[in-house]
């Protein structure tokens, strides 16, 4: 019976330390995502000041500097520190595009492929964490709200760019 028992708690402490395990990594695969989403708005806001669109700089500023405070929120949070193994899982998105293209077209959609990736991050890190860590889970859902925002906001400019052109 005790032997039993024994067993029992093994398997309850190795369940949970796995759950954890997979909430780090989902969290960890989240925020290199999410850093790699501010790397793409901080060329896109150089870029746009270059083609002197102030408006979408400031766009592009706003979006980079939530980036930033999302990912500082996510490892504060959760108390972890990025690793290189985590981000070889991310998807590889070339930062070059943004640079490399001389229009505004090529940057929001280098932008709209980021929030793609941010999204898919989001829905995996809401799936995999627990309900028992209520704070996290609320700012977790709450940044993926304002990501979701964002990449409306991104899908309209990239509509109204096509819009624009097809005008001309």
């Amino acid at each position: 019976m005790i032997y039993l028992r024994y067993l029992v708690t093994i398997r309850t402490i190795s369940d949970y330390e796995m759950k954890n395990t997979m909430i780090k990594e989902s969290i960890l695969t989240l925020v290199t995502a999410v850093e790699k989403r501010m790397a793409v708005y901080k060329k896109a806001w150089i870029a746009s000041q270059k083609y002197a669109d102030h408006a979408l700089s400031k766009v592009f500023q706003q979006y980079h500097n939530e980036s930033f405070a999302f990912s500082k929120q996510l490892m504060d949070d959760f108390k972890l520190k990025p690793t290189r193994f985590v981000e070889d899982k991310i998807v590889k998105m070339p930062l070059e595009n943004v640079e490399r293209d001389n229009d505004i077209y090529s940057t929001i959609i280098a932008c709209q492929k980021i929030e793609e990736l941010c999204k898919g991050s989001y829905l995996k890190a809401i799936k995999d964490l627990d309900e028992s860590l209520i704070s996290q889970s609320f700012r977790l859902r709450e940044q993926a709200e304002n990501q979701y925002m964002a990449s409306n906001h991104i899908n309209t400019l990239l509509d109204c760019y096509r819009l624009n052109t097809r005008a001309v």
